[in-house]
């Protein structure tokens, strides 16, 4: 017998789902009960009545899965007996219970007209001693709180009474949300309902009461609103049970966002008749929905008004879901009207049988419908008899049923269907039975509904500007039948729908999406162009395909296009340009070229001292098939540069008299913040002295400036940023590293003897966090996800007995400690070219290369790289790391040219790497 899972998990929550597996004879029925001896409890993910606390193997089902809820943190052993004689697995199976992490004892704040009327451990408390009125505003606390009893912190069930039943919210207006935006409160009730819901009944987590008229939910994360009985499918995290007044319906609201509903049966239902409940879904995500039977709806909207969504993601992950596939919605609205825009719905399905659902979108009882602007995967389901659509409209409408909806304001149907990436993938031969991409009742196409009196109307659909892929006939067929689309092949779409090929002009050219999903709890991107598909992004053509090989970037030779001739795209270089080398190789002297993620492109700013004077800035366009130079800013004009020089006028100011900054060495000072869509060069460092003329080969100077050039500007006049600090009169920003926050908004730095500095773009200010002023073992260095941390990563000849000199850095008060690294061994006669965290792997990435490649000189041509390395380092905690050689294929590089020059681009899920203007730039597929 084996049993698998897996091995961490939240204390007193429910685990994934563990396999148990053995051949059993014919005709037996074994019971076969896991245990951890610690009083963990157990339950099938089967309904099985009056035995959840174990699994049946027969022949005919000769695996079974399991949950597990461990009743405290710390390690668990998981072993498994049976009653049948079969060999129960050799050693138990180890768990890690990971403690809760609570932000707060009592983590609802209850604030009226701005003051805090008190804190308190549940909702039920907030009503019940704080006298929760209208218009008070409840603050939750972040953190992770797991909910078992009604007394637990951050339960938010709210009953008449103490063991009443559930009335929710009751005041008429009335907001909970975090405490400190970015900070959720996790709620998880997981082991709550699987233990009290074992008779069946309905899991609410958060009720919008009869009395309650406005409800806004924001920052919540709600897990395990789902009981384990098959029978049970009613419930939500969020459910409304507004009053109807008499038939009246006044008009109301319910607001979700920056939420999260995962492993619960629905993420938000409201009920099925109020016609004045709009309900509005923003930047919220739903994962892993379903109850035993599989997916019922991540959103179920009613006979109401509105259903607004915006922003959102719905997925699947693998193992966590229960095996039946293909059932359910993501998104179920009944409402009058339905709008959902720049969402991603990509509820995948598995080879365990998990995941998939029915429809991706359905609005049975038609309305006006608009759906723009987002990413739609069907994955159908295990059956082509079971499959469905990404969306269905209106087989409730076209006749009278108990379905069919009444709303007297029900008396247009409309859909517009534009801009959308639909992939449609089965995954397994056609046989004539797998549904269209979109079904409109009753014939397929538009044509009429009843209204909600009964009497039929027009369907007008228009249907534009999509991208439609599958691996069956049917996006050909929905083509014809709606030629304003494109069809395109499914392995040019990835499943977040970037479509790997030339972008797809719309016709007729009209922006109906006026977002683009930008990811999870995050605000869609605004969008104006008309092209076809839902991501305006695409991905190039020429990204590798396979991972771990070195492969060269067509179209990307700097040299090739910045002749010093002038035949291409910068102008001739004379004999008269002030500086020895007057080539335009020589801009790459000390300096690197910096990554903007949000364009996809490398800006290359540099020279300065004894190289040249010639201030060129220049970018590669990697976001198009063939990627693309170009000079953004072209040099000071010759003759200007040379009277600077000759008049000795270089060390009175960072600029020229055209306000353009001097050729520095660039160092780590140059960056691109994609949040203002500019390129920086924090400090001016390395610059060029006159004081012997033309040659330059004066001492080399650095001033304190910090220039900018935003897209589609020239260079920001002098003293628009506020320059660097000095201390005791000494320039502090040449060559020292830097950070750049990863929401744009801080750039972190250490001047020398000084700790660690802030710069904030917000107030254009510098301030000190703290520190220690010791040097750093290498300027090679990569931010952490969360931007409140950096690694510093040195060593091979100079590091200890393993090749590494790592350090750990707290951006949050500078403070500083060694990192020990165990595993791979960095070889002598090799330095670190560069270090970026890798969100995929969960780990930073380094790579190594002969350490005299590092000589700075850009004239020289020979290969001057003999070996190079690439390691990943992934850290447990803040003081130990492991080391892992990572084998790649095709040819590294071999030639380097500059002190910086690898990025990774998340987008593309490859690293990027501009070391040489000799040699084009070179990717590798991340995996």
């Amino acid at each position: 017998m084996s049993l698998s899972g897996p091995t961490s998990g939240l204390e007193r929550s429910l685990s994934g789902l563990f396999t148990v597996s053995c051949s059993v004879a014919p005709g037996s029925k074994v019971r076969v009960t896991p245990s951890d001896g610690a009083g963990g409890q157990f339950w099938s993910s089967l309904s099985q009545d009056g035995d959840y606390g174990s699994v049946f193997l027969s022949a005919s089902a000769p695996t079974a899965t399991f949950l597990y809820a461990p009743a405290s943190a710390g390690a668990k052993s998981i072993s498994l007996n049976n009653d049948g004689g079969l060999t129960n697995p050799v050693g138990p199976l180890s768990y890690e219970a990971v403690a809760a992490t609570p932000g707060s004892a009592t983590p609802f704040r209850l604030v009226r007209a701005g003051n805090t009327v008190g804190r308190y451990a549940t909702l039920q408390q907030v009503k019940d001693q704080g006298g929760w009125q209208s218009g008070d505003v409840v603050k939750a606390t972040g953190g992770t709180y797991v909910v078992y009893a009604t007394t637990d912190p951050g339960n938010t069930t709210l009953v008449t009474n103490q063991g009443g039943i559930q009335t929710g919210v009751l005041v008429a207006d009335a907001v909970i949300e975090w405490e400190t935006p970015g900070q959720p409160m996790v709620l998880d009730y997981s082991r709550y309902w699987q233990i009290n819901m074992l008779s069946g009944g309905q899991p609410q987590l958060l009720t919008m009461g009869q009395s309650c008229r406005n409800l806004t939910v924001r920052g919540l994360h709600f897990r395990g609103a789902r009981p384990p009985k098959v029978e049970s499918r009613t419930g939500a995290a969020i459910w409304t049970t507004v009053s109807s007044a008499n038939g009246s319906y006044p008009a109301c609201s319910l607001t979700v966002e920056y939420c999260k509903f995962w492993q619960c049966i629905d993420g938000i239902h409201t009920q099925e008749t109020h016609y004045g409940l709009s309900t509005y879904v923003r930047y919220s995500v739903f994962e892993d929905n379903s109850d035993p039977q599989g997916l019922r709806h991540d959103i179920y909207t009613g006979r109401n008004a509105l259903t607004y969504v915006l922003g959102c993601s719905f997925r699947k992950t693998p193992g966590q879901g229960y095996p039946q596939a293909g059932m359910g919605h993501c998104i179920k609205s009944r409402s009058r009207a339905t709008t959902v825009l720049a969402c991603m719905l990509d509820v995948q399905i598995f080879s365990d049988g998990t995941g998939g659902c029915a429809q991706n979108i359905n609005t049975p009882n038609g309305g006006a419908v608009v759906i723009a602007g987002n990413v739609i995967n069907h994955y159908g389901s295990l059956s082509n008899n079971n499959d469905g659509n990404c969306l269905r409209y209106g087989e409730d409408q076209y006749q009278l049923g108990v379905d069919t909806n009444p709303d007297p304001a029900l008396n247009s149907h409309s859909l517009l269907l534009a801009q959308n990436t639909l992939r449609k993938y089965n995954g397994r031969p056609a046989d004539g039975s797998d549904k269209p991409l979109i079904n409109l009742y009753p014939t397929g196409v538009a044509t009429q509904l009843l209204s909600g009196g009964g009497v039929q109307i027009p369907v007008t659909a228009t249907v534009r500007n999509n991208l439609v892929a599958s691996d069956t006939s049917r996006a050909s067929t929905f083509v014809a039948l709606y030629p304003a689309n494109s069809e395109v092949a499914v392995a040019t779409l990835a499943n977040t729908g970037e479509y790997t090929g030339a972008p797809i002009s719309g016709s007729p050219a009209l922006n109906d999406a006026a977002y683009e999903w930008a990811g999870d709890f995050t605000p869609p991107l605004p969008r104006s162009d008309s092209l076809r598909g839902g991501r305006s992004r695409y991905l190039p053509g020429w990204l590798p395909t396979t991972p771990w090989r070195w492969t060269e970037i067509p179209g990307t030779l700097w040299i090739d296009a910045m002749r010093s001739d002038g035949q291409r795209l910068a102008p001739a270089i004379t004999d008269l340009d002030p500086g020895p080398a007057r080539s335009y190789l020589s801009t790459w002297d000390y300096s690197g070229p910096t990554y903007s993620l949000k364009n996809h492109e490398i800006w290359m700013f540099g020279g300065g001292h004894a190289a040249t004077t010639i201030n060129m800035l220049t970018r590669w366009n990697l976001h198009k098939e063939v990627p693309s130079l170009e000079v953004v800013s072209m040099p000071t004009p010759e003759a200007m540069r040379r009277a600077w020089v000759f008049g000795s006028k270089l060390a009175t100011t960072a600029y020229f008299p055209d306000g353009k900054p001097y050729s520095p060495h660039s160092y780590w000072n140059t960056m691109y913040v994609d949040a203002r869509d500019e390129f920086v060069s924090f400090g001016i460092a390395g610059l060029a002295s006159s004081a012997d003329g033309i040659s330059l080969s004066g001492p080399g100077f650095s001033l304190r400036d910090v220039a900018g050039y935003p897209r589609g500007g020239g260079w920001r006049t002098p003293k628009f940023y506020a320059d660097i600090p000095s201390l005791g009169g000494v320039a502090q920003e040449s060559n020292t590293p830097r950070a750049l926050s990863r929401d744009g908004s801080t750039i972190y730095y250490w001047p020398h003897e000084q700790g660690l500095k802030k710069y904030s773009f917000a107030t254009n200010t510098h301030s000190h966090v703290g520190g220690n002023n010791a040097a750093f073992p290498s300027f090679r260095l990569a931010i952490s996800a969360d931007s409140k941390s950096t690694i510093h990563v040195g060593g091979s000849s100079g590091g200890s007995a393993n090749g590494w000199d790592v350090e750990y850095c707290d951006l949050t008060n500078g403070a500083r400690n060694k990192i020990t690294v165990s595993g791979y061994t960095i070889p002598t006669g090799l330095q670190c070219y560069g270090v970026e965290w890798i969100e995929p792997l969960g780990a930073y990435l380094t790579l190594w290369i002969t350490e005299g490649a590092f000589n700075n000189d850009s004239i020289r041509t020979d290969p001057n790289i003999s070996t190079v390395v690439v390691v990943t380092l992934k850290l447990s905690g803040t003081t130990a790391a492991t080391a892992t050689l990572k084998t790649l294929t095709g040819t590294p590089p071999t030639k380097c040219n500059s002190l910086k020059g690898m990025f990774f681009d998340p987008a593309y899920g490859c690293l990027i790497v501009a070391m040489s203007p000799l040699k084009p730039l070179l990717a590798v597929k991340i995996a």
